[in-house]
């Protein structure tokens, strides 16, 4: 492929994202079947999307350092540029500000482990790593194990990273779907939802029956997450029948998240087809202006063009690096199509400092009630020419030995104790001393006194979907739109208070009685609240079914009780941890 050819698959590439995304933008979240054929909004310009948003941060990462970018890289960048808090963003967010680093930070108290916010911002990987189709989807767990870990929503990234790559050499979307199953884990969730898919279209089922299939193989995790919503980009290409208008379309038609169906579904087209092969008029309509509104704090490309000569630069170089360019000629090569699955380990963390790697592998996990101790495992990797002496030695930790000889090209291990002292997060820093220099490993334990705020049920996601509860406060003002009964953590909608003195109420109602057991209510890093209670809506007349005062887990509460039928439930805090805000993430109710 000439690097012309390879510029106008990566303008493709995101010219398809943002008009699919702008197409499914107004649908989001709605789980019944649309029914549109081409843009709702106003004509002029894109819609603003995070799916987008996140990969120019990436760009700026791979522009900064090279290709040689990994999960710690991207962490830091998360923090200093992505600056929404939005469900799995916001959970791994504050684990990295508290000194949990990734995968880690994508799986600790995380119940977005398999939803959409690593499968959507993949093409940056498959654009960069052009018909590198296993090295595209290496990076995309990579990064999406930042937020989340070892769930479906890190392994939905290394398959949508994988079809990216792979479609600017082919162009047969049945070929680029099962060639990128063979990736994923047997027992995935996104596997069985796309092969689904793809089952019913062979079968020459309809793109509805081909949906109903979808749906009842992506029981388990439910809607808005990843498997069901590739299933849906899936069902988008198949039935789409190479048409980019009636590929995003039929993605956006099948309803959930479609914004992020939509665009992905356009991004895989637009690089099958090239800029010059999507109708002017789906590029028109929108033209080539970058919206954001996720990210901040620096400059990202204001157009589609600036964005594609940047990403072909870097996607040049890369190319170079990995002997499938010849510069001369101005050509890229596609590299042997292979399909190993990477896996992801989130009970392991690795940092890279000059010729050593560092993992620490937590295999007890990184949670310890308060005045006991953790074991870990220390992993110590020499890439130098040399052999390497170190000395370890850290406050509040134990070392089986305080110092290690590791041979080059060899691991050398010890293992590690820490001291859990308090309640919530505790930071430790092992010290580690060379003959060339020191350097500094960072982690952080959780000292836990109650179950967490997160239930392994959320994590699991198999809430009963209450998508017609209705979220106020004690005003009436709408508190939050619901999820799973859930008040979501989008900053214009979320739950909070800090123009008047508590107490304050947030009442989640139901137009009909729905049997309950269990809420969980989960908190943000901006604010808590320590002194408060739950009712519940019986037979007309409201009944307490907890009160809590001094409450000192930060992550959220979790309350058990027989199963009842209600009509709502209402929290009523009276006093927060300090000054008079407080903010909620999401309220579960199961």
């Amino acid at each position: 492929m000439d690097a012309r050819e390879y510029w106008d698959k990566v303008k493709g590439c995101w010219i398809g994202k943002s008009a699919g995304g702008t197409l499914g933008m107004p649908f989001e979240g709605k789980r019944e079947i649309n029914h549109v054929s081409f843009y709702t909004q106003g004509f002029g310009e894109p819609a603003p999307n995070d799916d987008l948003d996140l990969q120019l941060v990436w760009l700026k990462a791979l522009e900064e350092n090279g290709v040689s970018v990994d999960s710690v890289t991207l962490s830091s960048y998360w923090l200093d540029y992505i600056v929404v808090d939005w469900n799995e963003y916001g959970v791994a967010r504050d684990n990295i500000r508290k000194g949990i680093m990734p995968p880690m930070s994508g799986k600790f108290r995380n119940g977005w482990q398999h939803s959409n916010g690593g499968w959507i911002r993949s093409e940056i990987w498959g654009s960069v790593f052009a018909g590198m189709p296993q090295l595209a989807a290496q990076y995309g767990l990579m990064d999406a194990s930042v937020d989340h870990g070892d769930g479906e929503g890190a392994y939905a990234e290394a398959f949508t990273a994988f079809m990216d790559s792979m479609a600017y050499f082919e162009g047969d979307v049945k070929k680029l779907i099962r060639d990128a199953l063979a990736i994923l884990p047997q027992q995935s969730g996104v596997r069985k939802a796309v092969n689904a898919a793809l089952d019913s279209y062979e079968r020459g089922l309809s793109w509805l029956e081909a949906r109903d299939n979808v749906i009842a193989a992506s029981e388990e995790t439910g809607w808005f997450q990843a498997p069901r919503n590739l299933g849906y980009v899936a069902i988008g290409l198949l039935y789409g029948e190479g048409d980019f208008g009636k590929t995003v379309c039929t993605a956006v038609n099948c309803g959930d998240d479609t914004d992020c169906t939509g665009a992905t579904a356009g991004a895989i087209m637009g690089i099958i087809k090239g800029e010059k092969g999507i109708p002017n008029d789906w590029k028109s309509y929108i033209g080539e202006e970058i919206k954001t509104v996720a990210i901040g704090g620096f400059q990202p490309p204001k157009t589609i063009t600036e964005l594609t000569n940047r990403t072909v630069a870097i996607g040049l170089y890369a190319h170079s690096l990995h002997g499938l360019a010849d510069v001369s000629r101005g050509e890229i090569y596609p590299s042997p199509v292979s399909a190993n699955p990477p896996s992801v380990d989130a009970r392991r963390v690795e940092l890279r400092q000059g010729g050593l790697s560092f993992a620490l592998n937590f295999r007890d996990g990184i949670e310890a009630p308060p005045n006991s101790s953790l074991g870990f495992d220390l992993i110590v990797g020499n890439s130098s020419k040399r052999a390497v002496s170190l000395s370890l030695k850290g406050e509040g930790l134990g070392f089986e030995k305080s110092a290690l000889r590791v041979e080059s090209g060899q691991q050398g291990a010890v293992e590690v104790r820490a001291d859990v002292t308090k309640y919530g997060f505790n930071r430790y820093s092992i010290t580690v001393t060379t003959d060339d220099g020191c350097y500094c490993v960072p982690f952080a334990l959780f000292g836990t006194l109650t179950p967490s705020g997160m239930t392994d049920r959320a994590s699991s996601n198999v809430a009963v979907e209450y998508k017609d509860a209705l979220a106020v406060d004690e005003q009436g003002r709408p508190a939050g739109g619901v999820i799973h009964a859930i008040v979501t953590d989008d900053p214009s909608r979320t739950f909070h208070f800090n123009s008047s003195p508590p107490p304050h109420e947030v009442t989640i109602s139901f137009p009909s009685e729905k049997t309950a057991s269990e809420v969980v209510i989960n908190f943000t890093s901006r604010g808590r609240p320590v002194d408060f209670s739950g009712y519940v809506l019986k037979d007309n007349a409201w009944e307490k079914i907890f009160e809590e005062h001094d409450y000192a887990d930060p992550i959220g509460y979790r309350k058990l009780f027989s199963p009842i039928k209600i009509s709502a439930f209402k929290l009523v805090i009276y006093r927060v941890e300090s000054g008079n805000a407080a903010e909620l993430s999401q309220i579960e109710i199961y």
